[in-house]
This record gives structure tokens, C-alpha cells and sequence, in this order.
């Protein structure tokens, strides 16, 4: 009999009482490696997630496609996604964790479902390496956000979604660069553009 993909989520991470619900959480990878096991993989989330890798090196596979781990790199993982990892004793850098209904932004072109990397674009690479000044500007965001996470002030939610969305920002340009052939304002994940023919379809058939 195969064996079923258990869900993660984020309260399963923090051992959290059935009652409480977090939409958010961000860690130092090295850490949460530590609370995991070979028996947690493969695994899918119920939460979006963001993994940098500082230092580290092995393999990561999602949606059972494989890819080389190396520092500098950024993966980014929808809601949905299955993945598995292989990755060296000395991985180190940072996760983020974020349920959809916490990212909300007014700009098209850097909603969820535009950005290619969350959605399977048609470069199927869910990840981008950032150069030596790229990545210490992006390590620097991580930080702030782990402080600001920490110290729980007023407003911490929105701050560190405008500090998520800097992340994303930069990330895009990299991509954009990487993968010319995607658009942030045009590339849309494969389910909207199925909801959208479907809604077409239904709205032909009632005419």
C-alpha cells in the first residue's frame, strides 16, 4: 500500500493547543532542522514557505523534482507542494512560514498568484541564487524579521509582511533576469487560469 503524505502545519511545528491558530512563523534553519526527522519526508504544507540557504550544500526535492542545494539560494514553496531534503550538517540560513491569508498586497504583479516562482512557471524553478551583495541585503531582511517576530510589538504582522514583501521583490528581479521569459504581471498559476476557463465556460452555457 503507498504511503500517505501527511500535511504540515505550522501549529503541528509549534506543538500548538488545537485551539490556537498561527498564520505566520520564521526560524534559523538550523534550528528547525533539529525538531525534524527522516520520518517528517516527504511532507506537504498547508502554508507557504520561503527556505534560504546560507551555507549548506545537498539536495532538495519538490514535487519530486530534485535540485542541487547551494549557498545564496532562495526555494519558495506554495501551499500545496510535496517536498523532501537531503541536506549536509552544516546548512545554516533561515525558513519562513506564512499562511495565504496573511500575504495580502493590492499590487497585481506581487500577489501569490502572480509570482512565477510560487506557481509553478513554465521554467519549473522554484528557486533563485542570489549574488554576495544580493544575498547579505536578503539576510539582513531575515534578521529584521526574526526580531521583529520575536519582540511581538504593535504591528509586528505588518511590518514583517512589508519586509516579506522586500524578500519577494528582490527575489523577482533575480528571476526576471534568470528566466526572461516570465512575467510577474502575466504569469498566473495553473489553477486560476483553470478557474477563469472554467467561469467561461459556465458563463457560455447560461447564455
Amino acid at each position: 500500500m503507498q504511503k500517505s503524505i501527511p500535511i504540515i502545519t505550522i501549529e503541528h511545528l509549534n506543538s500548538c493547543d488545537k485551539n490556537i491558530l498561527m498564520k505566520l512563523d520564521v526560524r534559523r534553519l538550523e534550528n528547525h532542522l533539529k525538531t525534524l526527522s527522516s520520518a517528517d519526508f516527504p511532507h506537504r504544507h498547508d502554508f507557504y514557505n520561503l527556505i534560504y540557504i546560507k551555507q549548506g550544500s545537498g539536495t532538495h526535492d519538490i514535487d519530486f523534482k530534485r535540485f542541487i542545494v547551494e549557498p545564496n539560494q532562495m526555494f519558495f514553496m506554495n501551499d500545496v507542494q510535496v517536498h523532501d531534503w537531503n541536506l549536509s550538517a552544516d546548512t545554516v540560513g533561515y525558513t519562513l512560514f506564512f499562511k495565504k491569508e496573511f500575504y495580502e498586497v493590492i499590487e497585481k504583479g506581487l500577489s501569490l498568484q502572480a509570482l512565477p516562482f510560487f506557481n509553478n512557471s513554465n521554467n519549473d524553478a522554484p528557486m533563485v541564487v542570489f549574488s554576495d551583495e544580493d544575498c547579505q541585503r536578503i539576510e539582513n531582511l531575515f534578521e529584521e524579521i526574526i526580531i521583529e517576530f520575536k519582540a511581538n510589538q504593535p504591528h509586528r504582522d505588518t511590518l514583517i509582511k512589508s519586509l516579506l514583501k522586500i524578500i519577494l521583490i528582490h527575489s523577482i528581479r533575480i528571476y526576471q533576469r534568470l528566466y526572461k521569459g516570465d512575467s510577474t504581471e502575466l504569469n498566473v498559476s495553473k489553477s486560476e487560469v483553470l478557474k477563469c476557463s472554467l467561469k467561461s465556460i459556465l458563463k457560455n452555457t447560461n447564455q
